[in-house]
This record gives structure tokens, C-alpha cells and sequence, in this order.
């Protein structure tokens, strides 16, 4: 089974995600070829217990494994066209090809959104490991402001 480590170096936190191949194979594939990955990491304002980072495009678009309901623990891919995000901010990587979010969920009261509606993501991961340290750093980086998360393969050991 493929899983991602995912590190915030800042607070010193570590866990394990699970890739969910059998519901979401091209979703996992398009993350696991882009890994790794390092993006500041920001807070949902507006969805709860959720924590994101925005991406450079991705080889996936379409809907897989999609859905609004979310759990604690889960980790969803959100492609944002073009037309739906049409703000500016200095960390959001918008492109010609929309934006990709990666949407890490650590408790149960998250709610996938865009900027003005709620947006289905793909469901493609879950926590293994740490979710609990997650959390708790989640909630740092709701007071503190935005950190680094890192996303690398699970080494073979």
C-alpha cells in the first residue's frame, strides 16, 4: 500500500497518509508522480477543521472518488477552474488552469468550499498515523499563521 509522509518541519510534526488506489487510481497517481511536495499551508476560514495547500497543476481535473461529506482524517484533491476563482492573493498559485487544492481534514466538522459554494473533492487518502499531532498543529496554524507542510513517499525501509 502506498502512503505519504507529511511533515510541518515548523512544529515538528509527522503522520502517515494512506493513498486509497482502489476508489481514486488516477487521483493517487497524479499526486504520487508530483511528489515530493512543499507548500504553505493554510487554516480553512469558512470550512471548519481543514487545513490546505494550494498546488502547481496537476495531470488530474476529473471528478473520481468525488464528494461534499467529509470525515476526520480523510485527504481530498479540489480542482477549482479557472472562472470559479477569479480573486487575487500573493499565495494562491492560480494558472490559466485553475488551482489544486489539497485538503487535509482532521476533524468532523469540515466542509469542502471554494471561495463562495461548497465544491466536491476527490477523496484519495487517509491518516494512519498522527492524525492526533496533525490536529494539534492544525490548530497552531489557525493562531500562529501559515507553516510548510511537506508531503514525501514513505521510504522503503
Amino acid at each position: 500500500m502506498d502512503k505519504i509522509i507529511l511533515t510541518i518541519p515548523a512544529f515538528e510534526t509527522r503522520a502517515v497518509i494512506e493513498l486509497l488506489r482502489d476508489e481514486a487510481p488516477r487521483t493517487c497517481q497524479a499526486i504520487w508522480q508530483a511528489l515530493p511536495l512543499e507548500y504553505p499551508a493554510f487554516h480553512g476560514r469558512r470550512s471548519g477543521k481543514e487545513v490546505f495547500i494550494l498546488v502547481d497543476p496537476l495531470e488530474m481535473t476529473e471528478p473520481e472518488n468525488s464528494t461534499v461529506d467529509c470525515r476526520g482524517g480523510e485527504v481530498f484533491l479540489l480542482y477549482l477552474p479557472p472562472t470559479l476563482y477569479v480573486g487575487e492573493h500573493q499565495d494562491y498559485r492560480r494558472t490559466s488552469q485553475g488551482m489544486f487544492d489539497i485538503a487535509f481534514i482532521y476533524g468532523e466538522d469540515a466542509l469542502l468550499r471554494a471561495p463562495f459554494e461548497v465544491l466536491p473533492g476527490n477523496l484519495f487518502g487517509r491518516f494512519v498515523e498522527g492524525l492526533a499531532d496533525f490536529a494539534a498543529a492544525s490548530e497552531r496554524l489557525w493562531m500562529e499563521g501559515s507553516q510548510a507542510i511537506r508531503l514525501d513517499r514513505e521510504s522503503e525501509e
